[in-house]
């Protein structure tokens, strides 16, 4: 399981090599899928681990809400709400490609937990007092 934070970036460390259709290509798309609501989040950013590496690929990935949303470059930003996501990688043939339809295949899929609070949602707070009795029918 991967955990992302809403309060700082984190440095996604992934095994996407191993399942490559195309061992020259190291672009990818990840698709996050919300478990509750269905909603989706796809981005595309730099693999900054294939550099230097012929086994692994990293990737910069921040929810963070205080700054601009970008799903593409050097690291993606998603507003994505805290929770519980499938998420799906697909390997791709140009960089930065957030349409799957020239997707090489999918290299990985897994479950993706993002954690912290998110300031779009506020939580309601209810105090009760004497004045929010309703009256109930006792019977004749």
């Amino acid at each position: 399981m991967i955990y992302l934070s809403t309060t700082q970036s984190t440095e996604i460390v992934a095994t996407l090599k191993e399942k490559a259709y195309n061992l020259l290509s190291n672009n990818y798309t990840w698709v996050l899928t919300n478990r509750d609501s269905f909603d989706t989040y796809t981005f595309s950013c730099d693999n900054i681990g294939a550099s230097y590496s012929n086994y692994y690929d990293s990737f910069s990935v921040s929810c963070a809400i205080s700054s601009a949303s970008f799903l593409t470059g050097s690291a993606a930003n998603l507003h994505a709400p805290q929770g519980q996501y499938d998420y799906t990688v697909y390997q791709v043939s140009n960089q930065y490609d957030l349409g799957l339809t020239s997707s090489l295949g999918v290299v990985e899929t897994g479950i993706l937990q993002i954690e912290g609070t998110y300031s779009e949602y506020t939580q309601s707070v209810f105090t009760a007092s004497n004045t929010d009795t309703i009256a109930v029918f006792n019977g004749l």
